[in-house]
């Protein structure tokens, strides 16, 4: 399902094992990350506040509540799509660190998808690159690693 935010940024929803959201990060939000994909949560979370395009509502509910992989997976995406990384990599972060305890691969998987989206915001290409890369190998069918890879002209190999 493809759907065009008020922003006019297309978010597009990745169906699998816990409801994965593949978003672009507008060129509003970081110019520089104009284009990355990024992937959030959406069936917990306000992962459909974030579908939506609401992201001050989701920073507003998740900012209170309790730290979890979702949840701050969730808020990573939230704050970048509204322009603010040093908040947005401070989630992906705890995200990450919280994903290294987490049952599936996926979860540490999503989380560097985001971090090497902020990895790119900053321009620091070969980090972005490593972190997509990793990603693939924790789960190589993880469309949005796989797109931000092609779009630094790698093929992935997940």
């Amino acid at each position: 399902m493809l759907k065009r935010n008020r922003m006019g940024v297309v978010l597009g929803v990745v169906m699998g094992a816990g409801a994965v959201l593949a978003t672009t990060v507008p060129a509003a939000a970081a110019e520089r990350a104009a284009s990355w994909r990024m992937a959030a949560v959406v069936d917990r979370a306000q992962g459909r506040a974030l579908l939506a395009g609401d992201y001050g509502r989701v920073i507003d509910r998740l900012s209170e509540q309790r730290t979890d992989f979702e949840t701050s997976t969730n808020l990573c995406v939230a704050y970048a799509l509204s322009g603010d990384l040093a908040r947005a990599d401070t989630a992906c972060k705890r995200a990450l660190a919280l994903s290294e305890n987490a049952a599936t691969r996926r979860d540490m998987a999503l989380a560097l998808t985001n971090l090497g989206v902020l990895k790119a915001a900053h321009g620091d290409l070969p980090a972005a690159r490593s972190s997509f890369s990793r990603a693939l190998e924790l789960d190589g069918g993880l469309v949005p690693a796989s797109d931000n890879l092609q779009r630094l002209g790698v093929e992935p190999r997940g």
